[in-house]
């Protein structure tokens, strides 16, 4: 009897340690959600790119592809400003010319922000078309994630 009511305490207190770890961590569970969507961002600029001559479009083609020429036939990328406590931006580079495709861009920066600092996210994330994802911590907030030319800053820290 004793050694079940020993290993009960210990499931207890194991199951008890999951559930607070959860319960602390709303912030990276949003960090983790809102790293994913930069990267389905990217995804879906590298799928444009590669059947526009290798130029991005302007995230309003993402989101209504009919509006810069290109088949409807997959959905629309479907992107809300504010989510998981972040807001988010997007940076487009030059406009193309000779592209396939109308609205066409040789660079894009996509910016996701805490919307409210240390109570819904920590950190700030940009991703660009090379792939390069980085980010900066909150104590480091007056360090600029993007450069004054739209790219991203050196400051910005790269990440997995």
């Amino acid at each position: 009897m004793l050694r079940i009511a020993g290993c009960g305490l210990r499931v207890w207190y194991v199951l008890h340690e999951i559930q607070m770890s959860s319960a602390k961590s709303p912030v990276s569970r949003s960090e983790a959600a809102t790293l994913a969507e930069l990267r389905t961002v990217l995804s879906a600029e590298m799928a444009y790119a590669a059947d526009n001559d290798g130029a991005f479009c302007e995230l309003e083609c993402l989101l209504d592809r009919a509006s810069c020429g290109a088949p409807v036939g997959t959905g629309p990328y479907v992107l809300e400003r504010k989510r998981n406590g972040y807001v988010r931006r997007f940076i487009p580079g030059d406009p193309v010319t000779g592209a396939k495709r109308r609205r066409s861009i040789n660079t894009f920066v996509f910016v996701a922000e805490p919307e409210y600092s240390l109570v819904t996210g920590v950190r700030s994330f940009a991703i660009e078309q090379t792939g390069r994802l980085c980010g900066t911590e909150i104590r480091e907030s007056q360090v600029a994630l993007l450069a004054p030319d739209g790219t991203i800053s050196e400051h910005c820290k790269d990440r997995p």
